[in-house]
């Protein structure tokens, strides 16, 4: 299966209902935007874009903490798109390797809850497929010189501790029962899902790939695509980067002048 398709039935209707009903409360949004506006500090007028924008958590709550700022989500679901409808927020279902908004046409782009590394570079035997640095090279090119780049990661090093420990997990909310398994592609350092969701009068399985990277990796990618690395801190708390401890490894880069 293609990685856009897999993606697309990973983030369907029953990974929905789980996220917005049980495991993404809003104070934890809430906390995410705020340390956003505080860190990177936008003026009345910046324009945002979160890509991918989901149900549109993120948009919906920095629209309410800064209404002057103006926003933009791009997504491949229609279903989230259309939950994340609002008044004067800009919506384009497109892949964000290949985004419908003209050069520099924003002060921040904003890809939150590991949403980068579903399109793992392939090697030389794919050189024309756009991969994830496609992705960086669009977020740079949309973005105005000096504008900022956020890249929400998972900490490799503690995850795959985490995975090796414990690759199956159960979990459930209300009536919703979860249960994942997981892997790691040590050729393709890809972290490998299968999950099954359960819930009444209804089934799902599906599964994804998820190209983890280093700090390094990171660090060498960047400058590629026209951005400069500033910064990597341990969660939205702002605390630095602990390569061993730290859950989270949330980069913070820049359009290069």
């Amino acid at each position: 299966m293609a990685p856009s398709r897999a993606i697309d039935r990973y983030f369907g209707p029953a990974y929905q209902r789980m996220y917005t009903r049980y495991l993404l409360p809003p104070q934890q949004t809430a906390a995410e935007a705020e340390y956003l506006l505080g860190r990177l500090r936008p003026k009345a007028g910046d324009r945002w874009l979160d890509i991918p924008c989901g149900y549109g958590r993120h948009l919906a709550e920095l629209r309410r903490l800064r209404p002057r700022l103006r926003l933009a989500g791009c997504d491949l679901n229609r279903d989230y798109l259309a939950a994340a409808r609002q008044p004067h927020l800009a919506l384009a279902r497109a892949d964000y390797r290949r985004l419908p908004w003209a050069a520099g046409s924003f002060h921040a782009v904003l890809m939150l809850l590991n949403s980068f590394g579903y399109y793992p570079p392939r090697g030389r035997e794919h050189p024309a497929r756009p991969d994830d640095r496609a992705v960086l090279r669009e977020a740079a090119r949309v973005l105005r010189p000096g504008g900022w780049l956020v890249l929400d990661l998972s900490n490799r090093r503690s995850l795959l501790e985490l995975v090796r420990r414990q690759p199956r997990i159960r979990y459930g909310g209300g009536e919703y029962d979860v249960r994942e398994e997981f892997g790691w592609d040590a050729a393709g350092q890809c972290l490998t899902n299968r999950t099954r969701w359960t819930w009444p009068g209804g089934r799902q399985t599906a599964g994804y790939r998820l190209r983890l990277y280093t700090p390094a990796e990171i660090r060498r990618l960047l400058p590629r695509a026209g951005l400069q690395w500033v910064e990597a801190v341990g969660s939205f708390r702002g605390e630095p980067f602990d390569p061993i401890h730290s859950e989270r490894m949330i980069v913070l880069a820049r359009r290069e002048r």
